[in-house]
């Protein structure tokens, strides 16, 4: 479903560059503004098709190096001309003040597109769009500006000429012979340049800059009467490959005119390789003074990175000393905004951000961390990750992250093992802090973990002992498998531990391109070498095995392709020994393009105690500019199929643990017995759509949710379900629990509370979450009267369904109903007032009560849900033919 907040330049207008000589137009002075006191970033945020569209943020104040995302981090605008990706894009305020004009690639690398592709064949357009507000957007125009000699037309930038009257737009292009139709040629990169006074008609297309090598990615300010320009020299002749200020008192001046400021600005200020400069000058009482900006694009590591100076003319650039950039910026631009154009970008979006239902909670790590290995250690939960991030996988330090919700989790002060050589704490290891695992045993906790060993030149694996699950730890001075055991794997990396419930024995499973395993030794920091062996029946085996236990079986998970491939994903295997052999059941979790969710893998898998709930954590690509270095973490539900036994394959979400709030993550106590809900016979018939009503973008408050899940629920009765069907309607009751939590998303004197947790408890119940229903029903006993709401009838009912809690379910009537205590309430309580407040015709309200009717008659999607025995439904009395016929299919 296409997110309602984007905002989507329909009706796309494709223009050609005029390139007939005009006179020069008349355009006015630019008329006063109040003061500047905020700052408005456009920007990109990755090489993916969720990543090569317009994001927007706005400063925290007047203050430069403070950012915050506005539509909840989604996009504003999308692409629907050209290769429908968005790059590089580059905003402007209109001279006479009246709006603003905002100008981007046409380039797509996320569809598959290559790079030499892109730039032999690539677009000969800019993508143009004008607003007055930031917010409200004009249609996007297509306009052709580059001879059909260009290969392509990256990076646009314009500035306003006074002296000509117009704007000069400029950008890169790789230039071709006229005879060189098809660009086969060599060629390099040139700026060039054309005007406009209205960003619909340009002049034909002149060279800008041409130093015989490849420039691109030029961006201009004026200050003082002189022009500097900001450019980076691919071809490095100006010393390194790397970002150039020069400047001149003529913009269109050729390359012979401008002067040499300054060369290699990134590396001179520390940083690794960089592209896609912005510039620009703080405002008058910025916070932190007056100071000139650079923003570069730190490309391989951290992303854009603010430089500064005090003096554009005579510059010392440097990285800013403390910043926070929205969370995955590339080329871009920063302008200046006034105060109430800052309060309205902010209040619009924020308006409209409640009414996004396809809400994103994870990761549940912040920032990028890979390889996940979760844990739960007497009432916490761990989760010990690889530190991410960094080019080749380089990172040193491992961290311990603990909560215990599964769903808010703190991080470790600092890292607990350093793989640094002997500035770290792990003696024999030089960096690759690699896929960890974490196991107890006699009170002490053994963390297993790869790392790069400079005496053999390869990885192996090592482990440190604590005597808390958060250290400290002290790693063995040498590691304990090397690679060149009786077996060998590709990589002696991704080790993951094992304790076998039915004998007792601890396993280690490790290996790259070829599965291993052993027996642990009794001391934990060995192998039992007799015991090596090589896993059989992993269909697709690449790395980071884990094993568990349940119900007879033992169930392997594992990754399947490489780590930098957005195919990335979890294999499954089973067997009835830990051992092996194993037989292949396929493939469990993989990436979900809709949600722009890539990668999914690397997993480990977790039990919460005293239940049969499991959770799996993994990683995916970070959302929206991942890659196979820049991966984040999040965790989704695991069931089972009761029948077979196996693994439900995992539906990704972006709401992870939060779609279950923490006050409904955690269960009844094991002592108190579950409603076993009726038997029910299978569902074959295809899982139904939403309504075009239901995908309305207006629907997102709690109270629609609910009602859309109710009518699902119904639906179900007429027509069957799938468990397709129990995810999405289980996942619209979800994100009514977490609106009803949040005061940003509900109006608690539009929506009931009460009512809302009364109705979700009924929805629950009919999803076969009888433990979360529950909870629901407690929040609706226990909660704040509510003037649109029979508030007694609310707790009446509630407390009905939580003293049925140890009772089978039986048909609600009036015969078998309990007269209430007089002394706490009435016996037959008044109607709600609200009728829009009933999810729908599944609850069919008695007079006296809130309940569902006949809920053991009619066939709910807990028939379908994952690990639920697939029956079919009783047939309810007098059925439509229809309905005959749809049951009976």
């Amino acid at each position: 479903m296409r997110s309602p907040l984007i905002l989507t330049a329909i009706g796309c207008l494709c223009v050609a560059a005029n390139t007939i000589p005009r006179p020069r137009p008349l355009v006015p002075k630019s008329v006063a503004t109040d003061p500047y006191e905020g700052y408005a970033f456009v920007y990109f945020t990755g090489d993916s098709k969720a990543g090569e569209n317009i994001h927007l943020a706005t400063s925290n104040g007047n203050n430069a190096l403070d950012w915050v995302e506005v539509n909840g981090g989604q996009p504003v605008l999308i692409s629907t001309a050209g290769t429908k990706g968005l790059r590089d894009p580059f905003i402007i305020r209109s001279h006479d003040g009246s709006k603003f004009y905002l100008l981007a690639t046409d380039l797509s690398i996320g569809s598959g597109t290559s790079w030499d592709s892109a730039v032999r064949k690539g677009s000969r357009y800019l993508e143009v769009w004008e607003t007055t507000d930031l917010v409200t957007w004009s249609a996007q125009r297509h306009v052709l500006v580059s001879p059909v000699t260009a290969g392509n037309t990256w990076a646009p930038e314009a500035y306003y000429d006074d002296e000509l009257g117009e704007y000069v737009v400029f950008w890169a292009s790789s230039l071709y012979a006229e005879n060189d139709p098809n660009h086969t040629g060599s060629s390099y990169h040139r700026m060039m340049y054309a005007t406009t006074s209205d960003f619909v008609t340009f002049s034909e297309a002149k060279i800008w800059q041409d130093a015989g090598t490849s420039r691109i990615d030029s961006t201009v300010l004026e200050y003082n009467d002189e022009y500097y320009r900001f450019t980076k020299d691919e071809g490095a002749v100006t010393g390194c490959k790397d970002i150039i200020e020069e400047s001149s008192s003529v913009l269109t001046a050729q390359l012979s005119s401008w002067k040499s400021i300054s060369t290699c600005i990134g590396k001179n200020a520390g940083t690794s390789a960089v592209e896609g400069p912005t510039i620009f000058k703080s405002n008058p009482n910025d916070i932190h003074g007056s100071k000139f900006y650079l923003f570069v694009d730190e490309y391989t590591s951290r992303g854009y990175i603010p430089l500064e100076t005090t003096d554009i003319s005579n510059p010392s650039w440097k990285v800013s000393s403390s910043f926070k950039l929205p969370a995955t910026p590339r080329h871009g631009t920063v302008i200046p905004i006034t105060a109430s154009e800052l309060s309205n970008v902010n209040s619009s979006y924020a308006k409209k951000k409640s009414r996004d239902i396809m809400k994103r909670d994870s990761p549940v790590l912040k920032g990028y961390n890979a390889d996940p290995n979760i844990a739960v250690f007497g009432n916490t939960y761990y989760i010990y990750p690889t530190t991410d991030g960094y080019p080749g996988w380089g990172g040193q330090t491992f961290y311990s992250w603990k909560s215990t919700d599964m769903a808010t989790w703190t991080r470790s002060a600092k890292p607990f093992l350093t793989l640094n050589g002997t500035s770290g704490n792990v003696p024999w290891a030089t960096g690759n802090a690699w896929a960890p695992t974490i196991i107890e045993r006699n009170g002490k906790y053994y963390f297993y973990f790869s790392g790069q060993n400079p005496t053999y030149n390869r990885k192996t694996i090592g482990v440190a002992v604590a005597s808390s699950p958060e250290g400290p730890f002290t790693a063995q001075p040498k590691a304990m498998i090397l690679n060149n055991e009786a077996l060998t794997s590709g990589q002696a990396i991704d080790p993951a531990t094992f304790l076998d419930p039915k004998t007792g024995k601890y396993y280690l499973y490790w290996g790259n391109g070829s599965p291993l395993m052993a027996e642990l030794s009794d001391d934990m920091l060995s192998i039992k070498t007799s015991t090596l062996r090589a896993p059989t029946g992993l269909t697709n085996f690449r790395e980071g095995s884990f094993m568990i236990y349940r119900k007879g079986l033992y169930h392997l998970t594992y990754s399947i392709d490489d780590t930098g491939s957005e195919n990335y994903r979890i294999g499954y295997a089973t067997g009835t020994s830990a051992l092996g052999p194993f037989t292949y059941r396929g493939v469990i979790l993989q990436k979900d393009t809709s949600k722009g969710i890539l990668a999914t893998g690397h997993n480990s898998i977790v039990n919460v105690p005293g239940t049969d709930d499991w959770y799996i954590a993994y990683h995916r690509f970070a959302i929206p500019n991942g890659s196979g270095t820049m991966r984040e973490t999040t965790i989704d539900r695991l069931y089972f199929d009761e029948e077979t036994g196996f693994v439900v394959p995992v539906v990704p979400t972006l709401t992870s643990t939060k779609s279950q709030h923490p006050q409904y993550l955690h269960l009844l106590p094991p002592s108190t017995p579950t409603t076993t809900m009726p038997s029910q016979k299978p569902f074959e018939t295809k899982a139904f759509d939403l309504t075009p009503d239901e995908k309305h973008e207006t629907l997102g408050d709690v109270k629609s949710l609910l009602l859309i899940a109710g009518s699902r629920i119904q639906k179900a009765k007429t027509f069957g379900a799938s468990r397709t069907d129990w995810h999405e309607t289980l996942d619209l009751v979800n994100r009514a629990l977490i609106m009803a939590e949040d005061p940003d998303a509900c109006d608690p004197s539009l929506t009931p509370l009460v009512s809302c947790h009364l109705y979700a408890g009924h929805c629950l119940l009919a999803l076969g979450e009888e433990s979360r229903a529950y909870v629901a029903y407690e929040k609706a006993a226990t909660g704040e009267p509510h003037a649109l709401v029979d508030f007694p009838s609310v707790q009446l009912a509630a407390r009905h369904m939580l003293d049925m809690r140890d009772k089978p379910m039986k048909k609600a009537s009036t015969e078998s109903q309990q007269t209430p205590s007089k002394k706490s309430e009435p016996q037959n309580p008044p109607s709600n007032p609200n009728p829009d407040d009933n999810i729908g015709s599944l609850i069919e309200r008695p007079d006296s009560l809130f309940l569902p009717s006949g809920i053991d008659e009619i066939p709910l999607l807990v028939s379908v849900r994952p690990g639920a025995e697939r029956k079919r439904p009783a047939k309810t009395p007098g059925p439509s033919k229809t309905a005959q016929r749809t049951g009976d299919a």
